[in-house]
């Protein structure tokens, strides 16, 4: 017998949604619930009410983000039922799912499938069907009129106005390094990415763990002209780092805690640091959301020596300029 108590609370939370479906996309790992799923949960159900219309979600690895926003919130959204104007609802939404990767994109794409197809889900939300004349690895469709794209960055799909539009990682997290051409052929998707949908007022989606400076990350928070709201987690609680935009007034529950783990009962300080050591580019970016370290790169606040007053001893003073930045037809030396 159902619980509809249960299923009600699914229905009408994301988060609950999250925590009891879980284990139909990921059975090898039991759900184990930490508060930053509830963060992430909180303001994708946001978005989905109409609350934020760009949201970008900056958190490590292996901390459930593909599952969570690329796999159960669409599910959620095509479950609820009761559906007003304002709010991005129903099993007539479409998605178009973009990951650096197209393996990748599909493998999320059929998890999906699987837990829209689950018992768990039919039995609560039967009234999402998917067609048998669209149903593919890559795509498939409601009998409502909903969708489901995957793709990847750079393998765009054409044609298609989603009301939502999720970019999971658009860089490859495997590379410790992007170089230019990387970073410039990903701003170049999300220039194309961003009309998608724009006449339906189409929901953007961006999680990702940073990797460089200029990534896409870097780039819509500097460079693009676009109200954003961003959802920053780091591995370890930094306050000068951190800028709370969330309209839901939500408050990182670590604040007062410099230093403070982000899930220490799975990440341990030990762990943590045998993963990423502290000061590293690894742990600024990765871990840290802020792809630069805190001392510097090549060179450290330690490797320099502050002088109070000048020497009384200068027997030559020298002179030099760094013009490796500078345009070399203005150059000096």
């Amino acid at each position: 017998e159902l619980n509809a108590q249960l299923t009600a609370r699914c229905e009408a939370h994301f988060y609950d949604f999250v925590r009891h479906s879980w284990g139909l996309i990921d059975s090898s790992a039991p759900y184990k619930d930490n508060w930053h799923a509830g963060a992430v949960a909180e303001h994708c159900q946001a978005v989905a009410m109409g609350q934020i219309q760009r949201l970008g979600i900056n958190m490590p690895p292996s901390f459930g983000k593909t599952n969570i926003v690329s796999i159960q919130l669409p599910a959620w959204v095509w479950a609820r039922k009761k559906v007003t104007a304002s709010q991005r609802l129903g099993a007539t939404m479409q998605f178009m799912c973009a990951t650096y990767d197209q393996r990748r994109s599909t493998e999320a794409n059929m998890k999906m499938r699987d837990l829209i197809l689950s018992e768990w889900y039919q039995e609560r939300w039967g009234h999402v069907q998917l067609r048998a004349d669209y149903s593919m690895k890559t795509a498939y469709a409601t009998t409502d009129g909903g969708k489901r794209i995957a793709m990847s960055v750079t393998a765009p799909r054409m044609g298609e106005h989603p009301h939502y539009k999720i970019i999971d990682d658009p860089h490859n997290p495997k590379k410790p390094f992007l170089s230019e051409n990387e970073i410039l052929a990903t701003t170049g998707f999300y220039e194309w990415f961003k009309m998608r949908g724009a006449m339906i007022n189409a929901a953007t989606i961006l999680v990702m763990q940073r990797l460089h400076e200029h990534d896409l990350t870097g780039y819509l928070r500097t460079r693009s002209g676009e109200d954003w709201f961003w959802l920053v987690l780091p591995m370890r609680w930094e306050p000068k780092a951190m800028v709370v935009l969330s309209p839901l007034g939500w408050r990182d529950p670590r604040e007062g805690h410099e230093g403070a783990l982000l899930w220490p009962s799975m990440w341990s300080e030990a762990r943590v640091t045998e993963t990423c050591k502290p000061g590293t580019y690894a742990d600024a970016s990765l871990f840290q959301q802020r792809p630069a370290p805190a001392g510097g790169l090549l060179f450290k606040r330690e490797h320099f020596k502050i002088a109070h007053a000048r020497p009384s001893n200068v027997i030559r003073r020298v002179r030099a300029w760094d013009i490796a930045g500078t345009d070399a037809a203005h150059a000096t030396s």
